[in-house]
């Protein structure tokens, strides 16, 4: 049985490898697609997440290598290598803000119970209830069973971190990317 799972992509972007973990960008030196994607943890780094060892610095000050030191202590050892996928396409009537970011973003979406897609993954965290570390982990029975209403349920288009309320998992492929030829765009 097929179990589909989303990720958003800016328009116009390069997949021509397909979807790249933030390792990936940082071993192979592509430093301005790291800047990219990374810029968004300087601040959670610095001011949100606790971590004592970066709590006096300014979030634009931190390297690379902090980037990824940060997001390996908050998010555990294979931190810096996850993509985060959503159960269910974000849709644009859920607010105005989302209806803004979708008109910039393609959606991409993956089956993990693929043969193919299976042999290629790591692992999978399936992350915590309301994307909250202090509650319950979930599992896979949790997004096999979820309807969409259910799941969009907590979402609150005025947070400044709209998606932070959406669960979603997160999948460290063996190769620190995922192959295009598993993604379809929808």
């Amino acid at each position: 049985m097929k179990l589909y799972f989303y990720h958003l992509v800016n328009k116009g972007s390069d997949l021509s490898r397909g979807l790249l973990s933030l390792q990936y960008m940082y071993d192979y030196n592509m430093h301005d697609l790291f800047f990219k994607y990374s810029n968004k943890y300087r601040k959670r780094i610095v001011c949100d997440w606790g971590l004592f060892k970066y709590k006096s610095r300014r979030p634009e000050s931190l390297s690379y290598d902090e980037i990824i030191d940060g997001l390996n202590l908050f998010r555990g050892h294979d931190g810096s290598r996850c993509i985060y996928f959503f159960r269910y396409p974000p849709y644009k009537v859920l607010g105005p803000r989302m209806h803004e970011i979708l008109n910039f973003k393609d959606i991409y979406r993956i089956d993990i119970n693929d043969e193919k897609v299976r042999e290629c993954i790591q692992s999978i965290f399936w992350g915590y209830e309301n994307s909250f570390s202090a509650n319950p982990i979930l599992d896979k029975k949790y997004y096999e069973e979820v309807s969409c209403k259910e799941y969009f349920s907590m979402y609150d288009d005025s947070l400044g971190m709209n998606f932070s309320t959406i669960n979603h998992i997160a999948i460290v492929f063996k190769d620190d990317y995922c192959p295009i030829e598993f993604l379809e765009k929808v």
